[in-house]
C-alpha cells in the first residue's frame, strides 16, 4: 500500500522501480542462460583475419593502387596512402562482423589477388 503523503511521487517510483528490478533480473538471468556459447565462431580465425590478414591486405592495395589511380602522381601516392588506415579499419571490422568465417578471408584473398593483377597490368602495359 503505497501511503498519501507530501512525497507522493517519490513513494509511487520507488515502487516501480522495484518492481522493475525484480522483472530485469529474472529476464537478465534467462539472457545469460541463452546467450552462453560464444558470440563468434572460429574465433581465431577471425583474429588472425582481423589482425594480420587485414594488414597483409592493405599492404598489397596500398601500392597496387598507386599504379593505376587515374590521379597525378602526387595524388597517386597521397590517396592511398591517407586510405590505408580506413581500409585496414574496414576489413578488420568485417572479419569480426561477416556470419561466416571464411567470408573474410575470401574478400581478402580477392582484394589482394585482383590488386596484383591489375599492378601488373598497369606497369605492363
Amino acid at each position: 500500500m503505497i501511503s498519501i503523503c507530501n512525497n507522493d511521487f517519490v513513494s509511487i517510483s520507488f515502487v516501480a522501480n522495484l518492481l522493475m528490478a525484480k522483472s530485469t533480473k529474472k529476464m537478465d538471468a534467462e539472457l545469460t542462460e541463452s546467450t552462453r556459447k560464444g558470440v563468434f565462431t572460429s574465433i581465431k580465425s577471425r583474429n588472425f583475419a582481423g589482425v594480420l590478414m587485414a594488414f597483409l591486405t592493405c599492404v598489397m592495395l596500398v601500392p597496387g593502387m598507386t599504379t593505376y589511380l587515374p590521379f597525378s602522381a602526387a595524388d597517386q601516392i597521397g590517396v592511398p596512402i591517407l586510405l590505408f588506415p580506413f581500409i585496414w579499419t574496414g576489413l578488420c571490422l568485417y572479419s569480426y562482423m561477416a556470419e561466416k568465417a571464411w567470408q573474410p578471408w575470401a574478400l581478402m584473398i580477392t582484394l589482394s589477388v585482383s590488386h596484383g593483377v591489375l599492378s601488373y597490368l598497369a606497369l605492363a602495359g
